[in-house]
């Protein structure tokens, strides 16, 4: 081999530099949102039994009886303002708990009654129980509202008002009240409500209360229709499609992820990218913690160092007649370069320069 050959043999193989080998890739984060998903469905097929005609042994006070007069008839091409819920429970001595939530659509020509949900609570051993009942029932009806208002109407704001007479019930189901104790509750109140809140914006979402056994028309008949489902649970309905989640934490905990879901299936630019079902993120490493015993040490200067000197300061002024000539004005005020010397013990500090008036 002659010198010629050796050289050729030593000249290195140029490869080219691939940087997204070179670098390696940050650790990614996949979150599955199958059982978001299946909530989410299971949330949409639930099928009430809604009251189909006026019971007879139901009585109306008067009020009530006007302000069902007063309904307007609602057809399906015409949009709705906002939704009207009441709810209210009842226990009758010797009876089970019954459990009554009404809904009005406020239209453009006042409202009309979207329908009544009476139902039968069989594992309930108290009142504020079907109260409870209720105020889910009115949850799950709105999110299917909304849902079919989103359909129907994309571009029309919706405003979703719910009226209650158990501060219990309507305080946690608003966020504002915590729970101590059957926080399953107010975790599905909450769960529910957000996907409201993240649909049409939380401003949207309103918390009444009404005060019971006052002549309020609506608040009056769900009373009534309460009391009716107590003693007659043939006749209503039961909350059997829902009552099992307050006893699955892995459906309670998927239902508090709905709205995210839907956020992400939406393509919002603040959620993360959702591939299928899952959730695929890249997950930046912390930031190293700063070494604080290289960082200075400032000390507070001590305030007897400084010497605080009082200013005094002297005004006169005067006024000008409207009568005086504009010549004597142009005189007086001709003089630019006057200036204003201000002194601290006889030693001038400062002098500014401009048009003064003696």
């Amino acid at each position: 081999m002659d010198t010629d050959e050796a050289a050729t043999l030593q000249i290195p193989v140029k490869s080219k530099l691939a940087l997204d080998e070179a670098i390696p890739a940050p650790p990614r984060a996949l979150v599955d949102f199958t059982d978001a998903a299946q909530a989410y469905y299971t949330l949409l097929s639930i099928r009430f039994d809604f009251l189909r005609e006026w019971p007879e042994s139901v009585s109306f006070p008067d009020e009530t009886v006007t302000a069902i007069g007063s309904l307007q008839t609602y057809y399906d091409d015409q949009p709705v303002r906002a939704f009207h819920f009441y709810v209210d429970g009842s226990k009758v001595a010797g009876h089970g708990v019954g459990a009554a939530t009404a809904c009005l659509f406020e239209i453009a020509t006042g409202y009309a009654l979207a329908g009544v949900l009476p139902v039968h609570v069989a594992t309930a051993a108290h009142a504020y129980i079907g109260e409870h009942a209720a105020m889910v029932n009115a949850l799950i009806w709105a999110v299917q509202l909304s849902t079919w208002h989103l359909q129907q109407f994309p571009l029309q704001p919706i405003a979703f008002h719910f009226h209650f007479d158990a501060t219990n019930t309507g305080y946690q189901a608003a966020g504002w009240w915590r729970a101590h104790e059957y926080k399953e509750w107010q975790t599905l109140f909450r769960s529910l409500a957000h996907i409201l809140e993240h649909r049409h914006g939380a401003r949207q979402l309103t918390w009444t209360h009404v005060r019971a056994h006052a002549q309020h028309p609506w608040n009056e008949m769900v009373d009534r229709i309460a009391k009716f489902a107590s003693m007659n649970p043939q006749e209503v309905g039961t909350c059997d499609q829902w009552h099992h989640w307050l006893t699955d934490p892995q459906l309670l905990n998927a239902m508090q992820w709905v709205w995210y879901l839907e956020t992400m299936r939406s393509g919002a630019p603040t959620a993360a990218p959702l591939h299928g079902l899952l959730l695929d993120h890249s997950v930046r490493a912390p930031l190293p913690a700063e070494d604080t015993s290289k960082i200075p040490t400032v000390h507070a200067p001590d305030l007897q160092e400084f010497k605080i000197n009082s200013w005094h300061f002297h005004f006169s002024t005067t006024t000008i007649d409207a009568a005086v000539s504009r010549s004597w004005m142009s005189r007086r005020w001709s003089s630019r370069n006057t200036t204003s010397t201000f002194t601290r013990r006889g030693q001038p500090v400062l002098s500014h320069g401009g048009c003064l008036c003696h």
